[in-house]
């Protein structure tokens, strides 16, 4: 395994052996934040009345204090189709994972011993170190599927295996607090002006998608 960065210096894995570079944490308010001063202000559905209501479903929480298992801190409360657009925007390639890729990262990453020292490698945003540095302390993780809120995180939006032509289908993924999200559960019903509040995203780039632009940092 490796790190990287994403645009706006939040860690990524990079894992060779399934070909991904995968965000190491669901995506952050905080995060989103930072991406919204590189967003243009017209041209998406990212604007302030958008994330206020965002925020009345799932409110925000400081990046500097909050506990391990405290969801406020992650950008939740979104539909599938605002995770997919806002999946592209963190850098050249990247997009909201397939179900059976999510799930590789998910074996790996919870088969892999945590390995401290490739954070003190990787020169990430202030906020994400914070945010990681807490964690540690919470959680002392003995694999980075345990940094990586793979457990007793939320539910993240995924692609479902769909037909040639068909429109998207999207599915949950995710373990929350003593409930656990499966391709099983089968594509999520999306339900008029619904929110549900504890679904996110993590991002997914593919590895042979590097192309040394300006969208992403490897280090």
């Amino acid at each position: 395994m490796q790190l990287s960065c994403d645009c706006v210096g939040f860690p990524v894995l990079e894992i060779e052996s399934i070909g991904l570079a995968v965000h190491l944490l669901p995506v952050s308010k905080i995060q989103f934040e930072r991406l919204c001063t590189l967003l243009p202000a017209s041209g998406g559905f990212w604007n302030n009345s958008w994330y206020q209501e965002v925020l009345q479903i799932n409110p925000r929480v400081s990046w500097r204090h909050f506990t391990h298992n405290d969801r406020r801190l992650w950008l939740t409360g979104i539909l599938p189709e605002e995770a997919e657009a806002l999946a592209s925007k963190f850098g050249e390639g990247f997009r909201l994972p397939i179900a059976n890729q999510w799930l590789l990262f998910d074996q790996e990453c919870l088969e892999t011993p945590f390995d401290s020292s490739l954070l003190d490698e990787c020169p990430m945003h202030m906020a994400a170190r914070c945010m990681i540095d807490s964690l540690i302390t919470s959680i002392s993780p003995r694999t980075w599927g345990d940094l990586a809120m793979l457990k007793n995180g939320i539910a993240e939006w995924v692609l479902c295996e769909q037909k040639f032509g068909s429109p998207p289908t999207y599915g949950g993924i995710g373990r929350q607090q003593n409930t656990t999200w499966g391709p099983a559960l089968g594509p999520v019903p999306i339900l008029e002006k619904h929110r549900p509040r504890f679904f996110g995203l993590r991002a997914v780039r593919p590895l042979e998608s590097e192309s040394g632009g300006e969208n992403w940092r490897r280090f």
